[in-house]
């Protein structure tokens, strides 16, 4: 079966999907944007600054409401074991290139 064979409800289903679904994908690859740049912060000056810290905790200055102090195995744990490995499975140049393919090169940036 070829799209012209579907129903105009079927064509409307997909076609809804894939609005979406395009929209979904430039926000992943933004926020990945956001993340690789967080990543490179990370290696560049926080991974060194860090061990100084020591057992104190990263006083929170986000303004963000319901936030708590961070420990320094907190940021780096994150760092390493989360971000990193969601770089390098999702934000290599295959997926880069798919995620302007589905969503268009100004919607990933």
């Amino acid at each position: 079966m070829a799209w012209i064979d579907l129903s105009e409800e079927e064509k409307g289903i997909v076609a809804e999907y894939t609005r979406q679904f395009r929209a979904s994908i430039g926000e992943l690859a933004r926020a990945l944007n956001r993340f690789e740049a967080l990543d490179n912060m990370y290696e560049a000056q926080v991974a060194a600054i860090l061990p100084s810290i020591g057992d104190d905790l990263i006083v929170d200055a986000s303004g963000l409401a319901g936030v708590d102090s961070l420990a320094t195995a907190d940021v780096s744990g994150i760092a390493i074991y989360a971000i990193k490995p969601m770089l390098t499975n999702y934000n290599g140049s295959d997926s880069r290139e798919l995620y302007v393919r589905i969503a268009g090169m100004v919607n990933t940036i």
